[in-house]
């Protein structure tokens, strides 16, 4: 990882830390000039078309006994199979085996409160998966 990733990383962590109960992060980059849809892939989710592509981001909930990640899957932009290989390897969960209940098309990885430093480096390490540059104009949105 490199030393800009690691900054990326660290200030993730602090920002879970703090994250209160029932509340949300959000952490995107800026979403891309909207144009077509890229191919959809066997292992994506949703229909191919004309739409916005989002950035990419990663999301956050967090409850008083875990804290919920999501990483934007081949739903809402291209991820290829190696990178969507990649992402199974690190620990996410592949977004077509998802519970209907969990209502999102996203990759899910489900963390204690005390493994907040490790989440924070897994989705650093899955945002460069991606293609994601750790010096991108990062949005950091709290919601509760």
């Amino acid at each position: 990882m490199t030393d800009a990733w690691q900054v990326f990383r660290d200030r993730l962590g602090s920002e879970l830390v703090a994250l209160p109960v029932d509340h949300s992060l959000l952490v995107s980059e800026p979403d891309p000039p909207a144009g077509p849809a890229p191919a959809r892939k066997w292992w994506q989710l949703g229909a191919a078309g004309p739409r916005a592509v989002p950035g990419r981001y990663v999301q956050f909930l967090r409850w008083e006994d875990v804290v919920r990640a999501e990483c934007v899957s081949g739903a809402y932009r291209d991820v290829s199979e190696t990178q969507h290989r990649a992402l199974l390897d690190l620990g996410w969960s592949d977004p077509a085996a998802n519970p209907k209940r969990w209502g999102t098309d996203n990759y899910v990885y489900d963390a204690a409160p005390a493994e907040l430093a490790q989440l924070a480096d897994l989705c650093a390490r899955s945002l460069d998966v991606l293609g994601a540059r750790p010096d991108a104009d990062w949005r950091w949105q709290v919601t509760d």
